[in-house]
């Protein structure tokens, strides 16, 4: 075995008197640069004197198939209407969301080039109208369709080449509670983007409820191979309907008028 390996049946001490139990997780590959001296209790148990912290992953059916294949777009303002969405890997940019307001309310999207993929104009209590890069402005309910189905949280639409995603977590009595998450036609157990709302955490752990030791975690869009296919339609459908559930949690009733059309 080697030293930055410890087998996960293993138990480990972070502070001599706490045992953790990893037996989730095939191996647990400590950091190159700490020397560990595991020490074997008669009991068989390992025990290694470091600290460390175990981080959950976003979603438990969040399939993506490699940490390194995941995009993370980080949402600077939580403001979904104006923001910049950037990578977190590397900083850079590639959304825009930009609304105005006059003459009429209108939200444009650009990507990193800076040329506008997406606009849409806010009409309520009539549907919204949208314009797909440089296509014609039609009905946003005619693009992005809500199931007919009662009690039913998924929208659908299709890309360039006839491909239908679905999203989910978006509807009557979920808006507050679920994120959005976005499937394939051909594969509804693995999500390929989803959505992970913004929430605080304690920088203390000894004195959670302490307000002052809050730390503000922006939200983010994860994003795996296949949906960075298409990109930007991931991008554009989100805002859309987060945009609605931001209006069905202020307002407390469906406001799903914006999109009109159902499926």
């Amino acid at each position: 075995m080697r030293p930055t390996e410890i087998p996960s049946e293993a138990y480990f001490s972070g502070s001599g008197t706490a045992v953790y139990s990893l037996g989730c997780a095939p191996t647990l590959h400590a950091p190159s640069e700490l020397q560990i001296l595991p020490r074997i209790h008669k009991s068989g148990d390992v025990f290694a004197s470091y600290f460390f912290h175990i981080h959950p992953p976003p979603s438990p059916r969040f399939g993506m198939s490699s940490p390194v294949s995941t995009l993370s777009l980080i949402l600077e303002s939580d403001n979904p209407y104006n923001t910049n969405m950037y990578d977190e890997k590397d900083g850079r940019i590639l959304y825009q969301v930009m609304t105005e307001h006059q003459p009429e309310k209108v939200t444009r999207v650009r990507n990193v080039d800076g040329e506008t993929i997406a606009s849409w104009h806010w009409r309520d209590p009539k549907p919204d109208i949208i314009i797909l890069g440089n296509g014609n402005p039609v009905p946003l309910g005619t693009w992005l369709k809500k199931s007919i189905m009662p009690f039913k949280d998924a929208v659908t639409f299709q890309d360039q080449i006839g491909r239908h995603f679905k999203w989910k977590g978006w509807g009557t009595g979920t808006a507050a509670s679920t994120s959005l998450e976005l499937y394939c036609e051909d594969d509804k157990k693995h999500p390929i983007a989803h959505f992970v709302k913004s929430y605080s955490i304690s920088s203390n752990q000894l004195d959670a409820w302490n307000t002052s030791n809050q730390q503000w975690v922006q939200a983010r869009l994860l994003v795996d191979r296949r949906g960075q296919e298409i990109l930007d339609l991931v991008v554009i459908s989100f805002l859309v309907l987060e945009k609605g559930r931001r209006a069905e949690l202020s307002t407390g009733h469906r406001t799903d008028s914006f999109m009109g059309t159902h499926t």
